[in-house]
Parts: structure tokens; sequence; C-alpha cells
């Protein structure tokens, strides 16, 4: 039985010259993240109303979402006890609920 060879591919590039080989710019080699990385810093968040700006999530052991609706009102107070005293939000709402459950005991 004769020997199948596998075809060859063609080479696109034969026909150029060396010197019409353009040398791949090193933009183009850099990883793609680094093309879309900012140019500036970016601004941090603007304060929302009446100078209130809300925490950065620090690690704690609390693990289950909690979404709520509340008037505004209410969660600015929320977030003011929470930066006058620098503890999480989710810490003012567990302050707050044991004082509920103490209250009626």
């Amino acid at each position: 039985m004769p020997e199948q060879s596998t075809p060859k591919r063609r080479n696109l590039l034969a026909e150029l010259e060396d010197e019409d080989r353009a040398p791949i710019p090193a933009a183009a080699l850099a990883p793609t993240a680094a093309k879309f990385a900012p140019q500036r810093p970016i601004a941090p968040p603007s304060p929302v109303e009446e100078g209130i700006v809300f925490r950065e999530r620090q690690l704690v052991r609390r693990d289950t979402p909690f979404s709520t609706r509340l008037r505004l009102e209410t969660k600015n107070e929320i977030n003011r006890i929470a930066n006058d005293r620098n503890i999480p939000v989710a810490q003012v709402i567990e302050e707050a609920l044991a004082a509920l459950r103490e209250a009626k005991a």
C-alpha cells in the first residue's frame, strides 16, 4: 500500500522579502488588560446627600446578603451612625436588633 503524505500548508509569507516584513510593535505584544488600563486615576465616588459617604466593605464573618428598601432618611441615619462609630452597617443593624430585644424583655 502506498504511503500517504500529509499535504503541506502554504507559507503565505514566503513571497515577501525580509525587508517587507514589518516588526510587530511592542504594544501589540502587551497583555490585553494593559491595553485597557485607565490612563488617569479613577476619581473616588462622590459623597451622597448631606456629605454621607458609604463605608468600604470589610472582611468579616457576615456572609448572608440582606437587601431591603428603606426611606432615604433611615438609610442616611444608619450610614451616619456607622461612619461616626467607624463600624460596618451590618453591626449597626445587629446592635439595633439587640437593643430592641432588650427593650422587649
